[in-house]
């Protein structure tokens, strides 16, 4: 294994956590795919809005693979993030 990515479908709605992948094969779109792959498994599930909390240094990845920034900004254990959404 060498991407993981958490989901959680509430309502009509899906959330996703924890998307990583080992840094030796970073740059290749391992992450890109299952991004691809969360939204095609949300329009097949007929939810309206996929969504993330993304650290703010990687919120370019998320807007490249269609993605909007609400700007809602949270801070955990010190880090910053902001929530980034695609309505489907």
């Amino acid at each position: 294994m060498v991407s993981i990515v958490s989901c959680f479908i509430f309502d009509d709605e899906m959330q996703f956590r924890k998307l990583a992948t080992l840094q030796e094969f970073q740059g290749r779109g391992i992450a890109s795919e299952l991004l691809e792959y969360i939204y095609e498994l949300a329009r097949k599930k007929d939810l309206r809005r996929v969504w993330c909390n993304a650290r703010l240094e990687k919120k370019y990845f998320y807007e490249k693979l269609g993605m909007k920034d609400t700007f809602e900004i949270c801070i955990k254990s010190g880090q910053e993030y902001t929530i980034m959404e695609m309505w489907l």
